[in-house]
């Protein structure tokens, strides 16, 4: 799933979304399930191609235009892919 301008996702199935900096320069994610997020531009936090989240997480990314990249500016169970 791409996101498209949600404030909130809550995640219930396992899935893959990728990050959309076109529609959104932030986003909650609440992972209820294995989550992988992947970036549309650059790496996250200029180093992960993809994050993955287990269930009962929560990640809050932030599109920075001057880094042409998202950054995790807060997390709550954030394991390196």
């Amino acid at each position: 799933y791409t996101i498209n301008g949600e404030y909130l996702i809550v995640v219930n199935a396992k899935c893959t979304l990728t990050l959309n900096s076109n529609t959104n320069t932030k986003i909650k994610i609440k992972s209820l399930s294995e989550v992988s997020v992947v970036s549309d531009k650059g790496k996250i936090d200029n180093k992960w191609e993809s994050i993955s989240l287990d269930g009962d997480s929560c990640v809050e990314l932030v599109f920075i235009k001057d880094l042409s990249c998202w950054v995790v500016t807060s997390s709550d169970g954030l394991k390196e892919s």
